[in-house]
């Protein structure tokens, strides 16, 4: 899989499909945290405390606890099915993808018209690079509710996963119609065109990703791939190096400009011949 499919599924997918819970800021895990061990402590049969205490841990980026209290909960309520959701959540975090999609699963089994558990099922699908499985569940989550944004830009990519780019292509145009000032929809369409060797395309979706969020490094860098495949090596430098600008502590974009400025010293003749590979192109 290409870089650049790699951070489009990181987080939320457009808004509001983050796993962190939402009545939690930056600052108050702990404090949360803090709140529910005394909960627990007086009453240990308690699964919610459980649950919830484990959803603060996760929001505080400590994932190996917060799956002890979530099996905890699940020891003490084995029906009550947010807790594999929230457990779902945490394992595709760890790359645990085959244990996510099976507590995903549960979810599913208790309540088939949980949309948002078949958005995250299919997330997960498609980080575990199954492509058309992830079709499947972003369709279910279309089906109950045909105007979510999250589910049609997840199913978007997962048919460019599956090269089926024409349905991916499909996707993503109703997505820009319906979120036209949302950048990653234009970025992905950006980037599935740069996938079809569509370069002049590609870089009318970069642009406009940019004009709508012009401080992200990495559609800077992604772009810049764009550009050396056109041969144009002076504008995909300076791409590099605005990424870099926007995120000097960034190993890869810091090699790849490396990279290019090294070839950039090279005779002309092996410039134009040069069969590119930056690090941030690299299959994964």
């Amino acid at each position: 899989m290409d870089k650049r499919w790699k951070i489009y599924l990181a987080g939320c997918l457009l808004a509001g499909a983050c796993w962190a819970p939402a009545w939690v800021s930056a600052a108050e895990p702990q404090a949360e945290i803090d709140r529910y061990t005394a909960v627990i402590a007086a009453h240990p049969d308690d699964a919610a405390s459980d649950n919830e205490r484990g959803m603060a841990y996760a929001a505080a980026g400590k994932p190996e606890l917060a799956l002890a209290d979530y099996k905890k909960a699940i020891e003490l309520a084995p029906d009550y099915y947010r807790t594999y959701y929230n457990e779902g959540l945490v394992l595709r975090e760890l790359g645990r993808y085959a244990e996510a999609a099976a507590a995903f699963d549960k979810v599913l089994q208790a309540d088939g018209q949980n949309e948002q558990a078949y958005l995250e099922r299919g997330r997960t699908k498609y980080e575990w690079k199954h492509g058309l499985d992830a079709v499947d569940d972003f369709s279910a989550a279309l089906k109950l509710n045909p105007q979510d944004l999250n589910a049609l830009y997840g199913r978007g990519l997962a048919y460019a996963q599956a090269t089926l780019t024409d349905l991916a292509l499909k996707d993503l145009d109703l997505l820009i119609q319906r979120s036209p000032e949302n950048p990653e929809a234009w970025f992905a369409r950006a980037n599935v065109n740069a996938d079809e060797h569509h370069y002049k395309e590609a870089l009318v979706d970069y642009a406009k990703a940019l004009e709508l969020d012009s401080t992200n490094a990495s559609f800077y860098n992604t772009r810049s791939f764009s550009y050396v495949a056109l041969k144009d090596y002076p504008t995909a430098l300076k791409d590099l190096r605005k990424a870099v600008e926007l995120d000097p502590e960034n190993k890869v974009y810091k090699d790849d400009l490396l990279l290019l400025e090294n070839e950039m010293r090279a005779p002309l003749h092996l410039q134009n011949n040069k069969d590119w590979q930056f690090v941030g192109m690299e299959t994964a």
